[in-house]
């Protein structure tokens, strides 16, 4: 992936607080099959893709005037389209089920979730920082319940779930705007 960042930081001491946000590029697609219990050759698909995905995060770190090691939280999102498709069935009254194809779609325009992590933060100059950080990133899970036929004959409903996770482990060059010279060292008399 590939993506762009900004956000704020306080330091007070050795302590550094701060936000940030970014959105990344992300080519994400997965396919995955699964063979029906009674009919050998039918089936189920379950697929998810994701193009893009952004956090709103907070962070608290420590420096020692080079080098910052940081904890960060917050809140993921991403557009996470989720599909379904095989051989199944309707069920129309108490013994009745119609088998047919199906085909469903779970797609927000956002979905949301959560973000948790750290890193390491290097100074390299007054301006320029290089960053190393990791990321674990979960969005909502998703299901979906269809009648599938077993292998005993009877129509049993069957839930296809999602629970769609990433770990990210990035690197980053960092501009710092509006940065201060210490004053000049002035030794005691």
């Amino acid at each position: 992936s590939a993506g762009i960042q900004g956000g704020y930081n306080l330091q007070c001491g050795n302590v550094v607080f701060g936000f940030e946000t970014d959105i990344n590029w992300a080519d994400f697609d997965r396919d995955k099959v699964h063979w029906c219990h009674f009919f050998p050759f039918e089936p189920f698909h379950r697929s998810r893709s994701m193009d893009w995905f952004g956090t709103i995060r907070g962070r608290i770190g420590w420096t020692n005037d080079r080098v910052m090691v940081y904890a960060t939280a917050g809140a993921a999102y991403t557009d996470l389209e989720r599909e379904w498709h095989g051989f199944g069935g309707t069920v129309m009254g108490p013994t009745t089920v119609i088998s047919s194809e199906f085909h469903h779609r779970d797609s927000d325009d956002v979905s949301w979730g959560w973000v948790g992590g750290g890193g390491i933060e290097w100074l390299w100059s007054p301006n320029l920082t290089f960053k190393a950080e990791a990321l674990w990133i979960e969005f909502e899970d998703g299901s979906s319940r269809r009648p599938i036929l077993f292998e005993d004959g009877y129509w049993r409903p069957h839930r296809f779930d999602f629970e769609d996770e990433l770990v990210v482990v990035r690197v980053g060059l960092n501009y710092k705007f509006g940065y201060r010279a210490p004053p000049p060292y002035e030794p005691l008399k």
